[in-house]
């Protein structure tokens, strides 16, 4: 696959065993494609219809993704380190003990989204609509929560050790367990917020 499929609609194709590594696929439309174990190394799928595909196993690690369409796609066993998946809808999605170390989620909506144990260590998040999100014990270590949507999520247990934190909406958050000495809340809505037991910054 090379660029001239920028665009190309490959509704429903199985394309499992397609080398796929460097393709560009911006725009394209790949829905309902069998993609399971795919390696997309090196590809763009920037604004990708990906609705319903099967991505099983796929490899999409420092892949761009921003503004594709992911909604009803199988996301098993997916990896998706440092990949760039900004303005992504990922709504009420399982993302339970998921991988996104690195990863680019600005603008992204995950509400609701289940999150429980997730590596979301230096994740960028800035502006992200997390609201309602379960975050339980999930490895936020320097991610960047600047302007983010926390409204309503569980973060309880959470490491938050090094996150930036500025301006975050954590209205009615479930905070307990969760250390805060260090970081920098100025401008952060804490309204209404759970936090027993929770280390405060001095």
């Amino acid at each position: 696959i090379s660029a001239e499929y920028m665009g190309a609609c490959l509704t429903g194709c199985h394309l499992s065993e397609a080398i796929l590594t460097d393709a560009q696929l911006q725009h394209a439309d790949l829905s309902g494609t069998n993609l399971r174990e795919q390696n997309f190394t090196g590809a763009r799928l920037d604004y990708a219809n990906l609705a319903d595909a099967d991505l099983t196993g796929a490899d999409l690690s420092g892949v761009c993704l921003r503004g594709a369409v992911l909604s009803g796609a199988v996301l098993d066993r997916l990896r998706l380190r440092r990949a760039d998946l900004s303005e992504v809808d990922l709504s009420r999605r399982d993302l339970r003990r998921a991988d996104l170390f690195g990863c680019v989620l600005r603008g992204t909506s995950l509400v609701g989204t289940q999150m429980t144990e997730a590596m979301l260590n230096g994740v960028d998040l800035t502006a992200a609509d997390l609201s309602e999100a379960v975050l339980y014990k999930a490895d936020l270590t320097n991610a960047d929560l600047t302007d983010a949507n926390l409204t309503h999520s569980d973060l309880a247990n959470a490491n938050l050790q090094s996150a930036h934190m500025k301006r975050a909406k954590l209205s009615a958050a479930v905070l307990s367990g969760v250390d805060l000495q260090g970081r920098n809340l100025s401008g952060a809505d804490l309204s209404h917020a759970r936090l027993s037991t929770v280390k405060c910054p001095k």
